[in-house]
């Protein structure tokens, strides 16, 4: 329950600072809420309570494919910090984003770990 009342404070902070956000679910490695606004992506996680910001770079190739490098931060003991290399597909159909991510996730600790995390969701335009 705790889990859930930070990561909605944490949209409730976040959403009013940018101007027409998007906000949604994700489910994958990490399920939880997901906000996107002015290039950049913020996820919490409710599985093992997470917080990631990522600043999502366009591809010039395709413009459905994108790019991203961020952190996050966890409250797991032995990956707390890591920082977040990103690819992503998606696609609006009127109010409502489509995506998918593949997010490697690098863990500076005692020994250099990395997880690949993925996600599909959905944001609604507002």
């Amino acid at each position: 329950m705790n889990k859930w009342l930070m990561a909605m404070l944490a949209v409730i902070l976040v959403v009013p600072t940018w101007a027409t956000p998007r906000v949604g679910i994700q489910l994958g490695s990490d399920n939880g809420v997901t906000v996107h606004a002015q290039g950049w992506d913020v996820g919490v996680s409710v599985e093992r309570f997470a917080v990631s910001v990522d600043r999502r770079i366009p591809s010039n190739l395709n413009p459905a494919l994108y790019f991203g490098v961020g952190g996050m931060i966890s409250d797991t003991d032995d990956e707390e910090i890591g920082l977040r290399v990103k690819a992503g597909v998606a696609t609006q159909i009127d109010q409502l984003e489509l995506f998918a991510e593949l997010v490697p996730v690098f863990y500076p600790g005692k020994d250099l770990e990395m997880d690949l995390d993925y996600s599909l969701g959905l944001r609604i335009r507002f």
